[in-house]
């Protein structure tokens, strides 16, 4: 499926990988968790319960192609820098 701008678009049927998103969100939660708060949450905690969230909300993505699943993605991963520095 291909939308108005010629990228390509998954149905919201075909499986999100995750994985490949790793990096990407590492590298994020990593540029917003300030150095005194690294002690206690990492980046890596930040990334696995991002990836627990969009998992358990995987069918709320309709379009899949990897720059709306990385935009989903990252709203996941923002709600999730307060809450884990909050829960620890």
């Amino acid at each position: 499926m291909v939308d108005g701008d010629n990228t390509k678009c998954e149905p919201a049927s075909s499986p999100i990988h995750l994985e490949q998103y790793r990096d990407y969100l590492t590298v994020l939660a990593r540029a917003h968790l300030e150095s005194n708060l690294r002690a206690k949450v990492s980046a890596s905690d930040i990334v696995q319960h991002t990836f627990l969230k969009a998992h358990r909300a995987r069918a709320q993505v309709r379009d899949r192609n990897p720059a709306n699943v990385a935009a989903w993605l990252r709203r996941f991963a923002a709600a999730q820098l307060p809450a884990r520095v909050l829960t620890g």
